[in-house]
């Protein structure tokens, strides 16, 4: 089993920054943030971190609207811009829809080898083509013996189990 803990300050006061900058329908609402001591995996990939919605009692006896998972392993080896990326990307996640908090899906679904093979050949793709071309900076550092760039992993669905942690 994982061992679960709290985050420490510095990391809702990271969260709060990129709040105010970036997701200003957020400000106000409860986040909590905690670490999953080893990452977890979802279809062979490393889950860096996972948004949650926080419902029923969960929220009665929390008054969370959201929490927000990390995977403090791979957390401790980030540098600072891409803990930053993946907070920011994790509240990305977090949506309030008539008052409601909601989880929003990534913005595209698409596996590397059919763009490969077809190109840019959906709208989704083409926003995201043009989004990357327009990109201040294409890509941050990272350790390529560690881990894939591309490992930041969908929410779980209703229903879904929770896989193991990865064994270190």
């Amino acid at each position: 089993m994982p061992d679960f803990e709290k985050a420490p300050d510095h990391v809702e006061t990271m969260a709060t920054q990129i709040i105010e900058e970036y997701h200003e329908h957020l400000i106000g609402r409860n986040i909590g943030y905690y670490f999953r001591d080893k990452a977890a995996s979802s279809g062979g990939r490393i889950v860096l971190g996972r948004a949650r919605k926080v419902t029923g009692w969960a929220h009665l006896y929390t008054n969370l609207d959201f929490v927000i998972e990390l995977a403090q392993d791979e957390w401790d080896d980030m540098s600072e811009e891409r803990r930053e990326a993946l907070l920011d990307h994790e509240l990305e996640h977090c949506k309030i829809e008539e008052g409601v908090p909601k989880i929003r899906p990534h913005d595209i679904e698409e596996f590397t080898a059919i763009i490969e093979r077809r190109g840019i050949w959906t709208h989704d793709l083409r926003r995201t083509n043009e989004a990357l071309q327009n990109a201040d900076q294409m890509e941050l550092p990272f350790d390529a013996s560690k881990e894939d760039p591309d490992q930041l992993v969908l929410p779980l669905e209703e229903g879904e189990e929770e896989p193991e942690a990865v064994p270190a």
